[in-house]
């Protein structure tokens, strides 16, 4: 138990939680079972340890808490797993919520890819409308210019004599 409690300080908590299981395994009937106990779940529960794990925490609390329900160490246990489980649902939540936000965001982009595919469409629809409207103006000055030729023929066969002259 010193040995967990020295690594514990030190911060080497896989040094620290190795003695206390082997604590818990060698004493069954220690009277301060409930605290090395304690003190593994909080190895486990502690986000800087190496050993992090929330979900082995959460076992060890509620192990002391339904082992020892008389244990000093009761009320932080209690307390971690009320944060244990928040923390859970809060994680949850999240997890739901980036879910939904994705999909959104996939419907999304494929709405942003239709409408871009409609704009592109619309756009070659306008630019077929202005090739066609500039065809037709072609075509309008292509018919002037025959009427005009047309008629510069006519007077230039009026102007000229029938028969040559001998």
């Amino acid at each position: 138990m010193d040995l967990g409690d020295r690594s514990f300080a030190a911060g080497d908590y896989p040094a620290a939680a190795e003695a206390y299981r082997i604590y818990l395994r060698e004493n069954p009937a220690a009277p301060n079972r409930d605290r090395a106990l304690f003190y593994v779940a909080l190895v486990h529960a502690l986000p800087g340890s190496p050993l992090n794990d929330p979900m082995r925490a959460g076992a060890l609390l509620r192990e002391l808490r339904e082992s020892y329900p008389q244990s000093p160490f009761r009320p932080q246990a209690d307390l971690l797993l009320q944060l244990h489980e928040e923390a859970e649902r809060l994680r949850l939540q999240l997890q739901k919520e980036d879910e939904r936000l994705r999909s959104e965001l996939a419907l999304r982009e494929d709405r942003i890819g239709t409408l871009s595919q409609e704009v592109e469409r619309l756009q070659q629809g306008e630019e077929m409308e202005k090739l066609r409207a500039d065809l037709a103006q072609r075509e309008e000055k292509i018919r002037q210019l025959t009427e005009e030729l047309d008629r510069l023929k006519q007077i230039d066969m009026q102007r000229r004599p029938a028969t040559p002259p001998r």
